[in-house]
């Protein structure tokens, strides 16, 4: 597991109310981890914006939307098909981007490959949609050295130290990529395939940068969906 404490500001600008059959893209981090018995687990988090569904304030907005995930292969086969109606989400942060959204997590587990992941939903009572479409690989294939989907978060706990396992971790995915100036970054990524040496021990290094996109492309790449 890797910890970040780079931070960085982004500007962001986002609606007020919500409006009448509103079609938007959801902010979205969908990543992908091997597990032990060659499967993958897939890992879901997005961010519903406040100005695309009705919702009722509080700790866990009350929220009446319908959910569909589909997850279908290179052939068109479909392996995962789920239908839900959550109706508390919690808000996806304190701050003041964040609080302008409510967030949703799901986990599905599938054998390892590639898969077309589609998902979106449906507000009941303005008939607003948002939609995400994702490429999922599995990472490793054929024994090649490989790293995970890069995993957003703003905190990261564990009980265990040092983490031996990504199920010892309390992780709180961030989907939205929006981080406040001072505000630590978590960043949680696996390795695959390293080589070991004749005790068992491997040795590597990571260097990586992370950096807030530049406002003007910024804004004209969200504008669209949320303005």
């Amino acid at each position: 597991m890797i910890r970040s404490l780079i931070t960085f500001l982004i500007v962001f600008a986002s609606p007020t109310g919500a409006e009448w059959g509103t079609r938007y893209t959801i902010p979205h981090l969908v990543t992908t981890f091997l597990e032990a018995d060659n499967t993958m687990a897939i890992e879901i988090s997005y961010a519903i914006p406040r100005a695309g569904v009705k919702i009722a304030g509080g700790n866990q907005d009350i929220v009446q939307i319908e959910q569909a995930l589909t997850v279908v292969d290179t052939l068109g086969k479909t392996h995962h098909e789920s239908w839900a109606r959550p109706t508390y989400l919690p808000p996806a942060g304190t701050t003041a981007v964040r609080r302008n959204y409510v967030l949703a997590n799901e986990q599905i587990l599938l054998r390892a490959g590639e898969y077309d992941l589609h998902l979106g939903i449906r507000d009941l009572k303005v008939k607003s949609t948002g939609s995400f479409h994702v490429l999922c690989r599995e990472p490793g294939a054929d024994g090649r050295l490989d790293l995970s989907d890069l995993l957003l978060a703003t905190d990261i706990q564990t009980d265990d130290l040092p983490p031996t396992i990504r199920h010892n971790l309390v992780i709180h995915p961030n989907p939205l990529r929006l981080y406040q100036t001072g505000e630590r970054v978590f960043v949680y990524l696996e390795l695959y395939n390293l080589k070991r040496d004749e005790f068992g021990q491997t040795n590597f290094e990571i260097a990586y940068q992370m950096e807030g996109p530049r406002k003007k492309n910024w804004m004209q790449s969200y504008s669209r969906r949320w303005i």
